[in-house]
């Protein structure tokens, strides 16, 4: 299953600065947005006996990505994510016998980490056998950060064209701010709406 049935209104996507999540969740017709972020460590450890197996690794905040994602039944603590954890997909911890606290080295662009594994979900991740760490070791992980696609849901009673305008004025007004800050990258987006 790519999202929670009936649950996540908007994608956004393109190669997305981390503040425009943090812009859509400000819009008072949004009720909760994720950004999604991701990237393709080199990983080792006991056990791990292909490193290309499951190459990809997703980034998200931990507590938000189960309202956006259906991770099936999740043994251990998702919130451990950004605290340096690792969370594996079932099928990825029974092929090379890890379980909990078993330790992943994933070795990324700009530093090296021992990930204990501190979840370990169902299903897979965006149709995907990847891996999922938190956002804030993402960032401390990787040179540049940035989310590939941002999740948005819409409060209760908020009509699919409103919240689509609310949230690409938002993301213009961004856009904007974005530029007169050479810090951050070039925004470059799309919002989609995923209701029929």
């Amino acid at each position: 299953m790519l999202f929670r049935s009936g649950t996540t209104d908007f994608f956004i996507s393109g190669k997305l600065s981390m503040a425009v999540t943090e812009r859509v969740q400000s819009v008072p017709e949004v009720d909760a947005a994720v950004g999604v972020s991701f990237a393709e460590p080199y990983l080792s450890g006991s056990g791990i006996r292909r490193p290309d197996d499951a190459r990809f690794v997703f980034a998200a905040d931990p507590t938000l990505l189960p309202r956006f994602v259906d991770l099936g039944t999740v043994t251990g603590d998702l919130r451990a994510l950004d605290r340096g954890g690792i969370a594996v997909p079932k099928t990825f911890a029974d092929r090379h016998r890890v379980g909990l606290g078993t330790t992943i080295t994933a070795r990324f662009d700009t530093r090296t980490r021992a990930m204990p594994i501190v979840a370990i979900f169902d299903k897979k991740i965006f149709d995907r056998p990847a891996l999922l760490i938190g956002h804030r070791t993402y960032e401390q992980s990787v040179r540049k950060p940035i989310d590939y696609f941002s999740l948005a849901i819409l409060r209760d009673g908020v009509p699919d064209d409103v919240g689509q305008r609310a949230i690409e004025r938002a993301l213009r007004e961004d856009r904007k701010s974005t530029r007169l800050n050479s810090s951050h990258l070039v925004i470059s987006y799309a919002v989609f709406c995923l209701k029929k």
